[in-house]
């Protein structure tokens, strides 16, 4: 699973959210926070839409991975940092970020990014055991 997480998160690092990579589903659903709450986003489109919100909202946006732990053979729990600069309030990001992806038949088909290690896994519907 980290070899098809790896590449993702290597762009993900410097800053390069673009481009729907080949792994992902086609109906994949992302859910989300921001200042204005919770967010639900399946697909390219409304995925796209709903990040090109999201980083309007920020200058300089990245995430970088800490640790990947393996949940079961077709999920995994990414702990890791978000940083960036808030474009209006001009105020430094830095904190923790939580995303469980999810798997089917090799394809990533669920992305849930969270501050909260329990709201992860219970968006992915996961036991947070």
């Amino acid at each position: 699973m980290r070899e098809r997480l790896e590449p993702i998160l290597e762009r993900w690092e410097e800053g390069d959210f673009g481009g729907w990579d080949e792994s992902f589903a086609p109906d994949l659903l992302l859910t989300g926070f921001d200042a204005d709450g919770a967010h639900r986003a399946r697909g390219p489109e409304e995925i796209n839409a709903y990040l090109r919100r999201f980083f309007r909202q920020f200058r300089d946006y990245r995430v970088k991975m800490q640790d990947l732990e393996q949940l079961d053979d077709e999920s995994a729990l990414m702990k890791g940092r978000q940083y960036g600069i808030g474009r209006l309030s001009g105020l430094e990001v830095d904190e923790v970020l939580y995303i469980v992806f999810r798997f089917s038949s090799g394809r990533l088909t669920e992305m849930h990014w969270h501050i909260d290690r329990e709201a992860a896994l219970a968006a992915a519907g996961l036991d947070a055991a």
